[in-house]
């Protein structure tokens, strides 16, 4: 069988071929190729402006091309002829293009976020008037306010609810994703498979003994989705009880000197969260780390004693199911897709993104208890069952397989 992929993240081969720098995110699909790859023909279609790029690196043949016009897409269905088409998210406009220009070839689209419920959801609860008295010349030259990007999300939400409606099959891996697709094509056919996390989070277990006590990892900062000032609030509180407090935060540090070099680079939330800090007296309790690698993130997550993700909308988080993976306490925003991943034993370890006093409160009863064996084993085993790698790929494989003879 051959399968063509669309990615919206050039994959590391790549960039290391055409020597440009390896962003961050996508690692999912990355692990989930050398999954699949010797089980089918895979083809990975991406777009950067100013490349056109065609080779096959360890099986797996890349195109980069510079823009996606109906000519450029058919010149490679052409020269791949796919059995099917795999589109990976919905979020960004050539997306629906790819479905118009594939007219007869079988598609199936992956969701991971979604834009049109991100929209709603993405000023964290702040108003845009409060952000209002932030603005940086980043924000007005750049157009990078919460209100900039958020009509951008909007308008990315359009096209996403364009494609679903006309869109014959989806495969998505939470209730809130499911409910959201369904209210929009009842018509579609919905699969479910999870996702392969990256190698090293199979490996490896928290212990309460070997953790820094009183500690908190965040894993996002810089968009007010991300909640990071809900866990300011809250550790506002928290202090009070636990004065050695310390929580890293991933994202470019916004604290300490404010020069005109950092204050340009600046968004109105970075100023807001920065204000926030100040305000609550957390300078010293507070560290952010920058462009973390996957070891460096597994660091962080076995030494912290606990995780929080405080999104006031997500739909499955791989930051989550890492922490997850290890064996790491966590407390989550009860939002979109997360209850998904926090069933059994984890169901009280969610809160509402609005209360960060009863965040605070789980973090307490969390540096209060000593004993996490049952806890680890109970939750490294519910997460350890949902990605596992081979369940996965007879899930997608028998997907394709479904959508190609139907």
């Amino acid at each position: 069988m051959r399968v063509l992929w669309t990615s919206n993240v050039l994959f590391e081969e790549v960039c290391q071929d055409l020597k440009l720098s390896i962003g961050v995110g996508g690692s999912w699909m990355h692990a989930l190729a050398d999954l699949i790859k010797d089980d089918i023909q895979l083809g990975v279609v991406c777009i950067k402006t100013g490349y056109n790029y065609n080779k096959i690196i360890s099986g797996i043949h890349f195109y980069v091309i510079d823009s996606l016009t109906e000519l450029s897409w058919n010149s490679i269905v052409s020269e791949f002829g796919p059995d099917i088409i795999h589109i990976h998210g919905t979020e960004y406009e050539f997306t629906n293009d790819v479905f118009t220009y594939s007219k007869n070839i079988p598609c199936v689209i992956s969701i991971q976020g979604m834009a049109s419920e991100c929209a709603r959801f993405f000023n964290g609860g702040i108003s845009l008037k409060e952000l209002s008295r932030y603005i940086t010349p980043k924000c007005f030259f750049c157009r990078t306010r919460v209100a900039d990007i958020q009509k951008i999300l909007y308008k990315k939400g359009e096209s996403e609810i364009s494609l679903l409606k006309k869109a014959h099959h989806v495969i998505g891996r939470t209730e809130w994703d499911r409910c959201n697709v369904l209210s929009l094509n009842p018509r579609i056919n919905y699969y479910v498979c999870n996702e392969v996390l990256r190698d090293s989070f199979y490996r490896g277990t928290w212990s309460y003994e070997q953790c820094n006590k009183h500690s908190i990892f965040i894993t996002g900062s810089m968009v007010a989705l991300k909640g990071a000032h809900q866990v300011v609030k809250a550790m506002a509180i928290v202090k009070e009880r636990y004065p050695d407090l310390k929580a890293i935060f991933i994202g470019r540090d916004i604290t300490g000197q404010l020069s005109f070099k950092k204050y340009i680079m600046m968004s109105d939330y970075n100023m807001y969260l920065r204000h926030l800090i100040k305000q609550y007296g957390l300078e010293n309790n507070i560290e952010f780390k920058d462009h973390l690698s996957e070891i460096e993130m597994k660091e962080y997550f076995l030494s912290c004693n606990v995780c929080v993700l405080p999104s006031s909308v997500e739909n499955s988080s791989n930051s989550l199911s890492e922490a997850q993976m290890l064996g790491v306490p966590v407390l989550a925003s009860y939002t979109g897709g997360t209850p998904t991943l926090m069933k059994g034993i984890l169901q009280d370890n969610l809160y509402r993104f609005e209360d960060y006093q009863v965040l605070a409160r789980k973090i307490e009863e969390i540096f209060e208890r000593k004993y996490w064996d049952q806890y680890v084993e109970s939750v490294r085993k519910i997460a350890l069952e949902r990605h596992d790698k081979q369940t996965i790929k007879e899930s997608l494989l028998d997907i394709y397989k479904k959508i190609v003879v139907s």
